[in-house]
């Protein structure tokens, strides 16, 4: 048997055949990676697109919860105006004859008398009075036996800085 020359054994062709199938396995591989890690990053999109959805489903839920809490406090709020508008009666009027002729003549009136008088009605407030309680005791009698409502507070309120007073809510 004749020896062969290391140049017979290896072709050019023969190298690049090698190659080639050591480049077609690697490509394959590296495709079968890839593939792998498509599939995992599509499943944990999938997973997250699920838990973002059902927090916007949780949200939205939220939402429709208190649009109808809202809904519900509206029509409240309406019944209980509708409810105010129609048991609202006007304060009784005094005696033509009294120098309290009107409840709009009220605070006038109790400040010709001398009384210190805080008047808070225009914003939804309350009319103060404030003074000796020996000299307002009879005038509040009076001016109950008038028709007008007034409560004593021996604290009195913000508008008389905790001062005590007769109040009413008597309209203007």
């Amino acid at each position: 048997m004749a020896v062969q020359k290391i140049e017979d054994l290896l072709t050019a062709d023969d190298l690049q055949a090698v190659v080639d199938q050591y480049a077609l396995q690697i490509h394959d591989a590296v495709r079968e990676r890839l593939e792998e890690l498509r599939d995992a990053y599509e499943e944990r999109l999938r997973k997250r697109g699920e838990e973002w959805r059902k927090e916007a489903d949780a949200l939205l839920h939220r939402l429709s919860d208190a649009e109808a809490t809202l809904a519900a406090l509206r029509s409240r709020f309406e019944a209980q105006r509708e409810a105010d508008s129609q048991a609202h009666v006007p304060a009784p009027t005094a005696d033509p004859e009294s120098p309290v002729d009107a409840p709009v003549g009220v605070a006038d009136d109790l400040r010709a008398r001398g009384f210190e008088v805080i008047d808070k009605r225009a914003a939804g407030g309350k009319l103060w009075v404030m003074g000796p309680a020996t000299e307002l005791k009879p005038v509040m009698a009076e001016l109950q036996r008038k028709g007008m409502k007034f409560g004593f507070a021996p604290k009195g309120g913000r508008a008389t800085g905790g001062r005590p007073g007769w109040f009413t809510k008597a309209g203007k």
